[in-house]
């Protein structure tokens, strides 16, 4: 099975894990009044829209290969416009939880520990698509 393939669906298993986590932080009906509630609150958001992003872009790997994209790119047009979105977004999928790990360590509450895990669990899914990433132009 492509690499690729596993990453997305392992993204989409740890996305319903992580809607749990949503559920479980929004049924306690706290209130984040406050600029260190409301970093506890952000640090749980950021991961969120990493795992999104890179269930994106894993899709899109597997679909496209990269060494296909880099040759395509090539040609100029639209298909060099497809791979500087897809380096940013890639970038994106790192840069996310780095900050959310630094909002969980200036937040305060609940939510600030989830946060945290969660960012570090989807930084090393990041890493692993960098070095899968930079492996695929060999």
């Amino acid at each position: 099975m492509d690499p690729w393939a596993i990453i997305a669906i392992l993204g989409g298993a740890l996305g319903i894990l992580l809607v749990g986590t949503w559920w479980l932080v929004l049924r306690r009906e706290e209130t984040y009044v406050g600029w260190r509630r409301k970093a506890s609150l952000v640090s749980l958001v950021l991961p969120s829209a990493a795992l999104v992003v890179l269930v994106a872009i894993s899709t899109t790997a597997y679909f496209h290969p990269l060494n296909e994209m880099d040759d395509a790119s090539l040609r100029g047009g639209w298909h060099v416009f497809v791979d500087i979105l897809w380096l940013c977004t890639h970038f994106a999928t790192g840069l996310l939880p780095i900050c959310g790990f630094v909002s969980a360590m200036l937040g305060n509450g609940r939510p600030r520990l989830a946060g945290a895990a969660w960012s570090a669990i989807i930084f090393m899914i990041f890493l692993v698509t960098l070095i899968l990433s930079v492996n695929s132009f060999h």
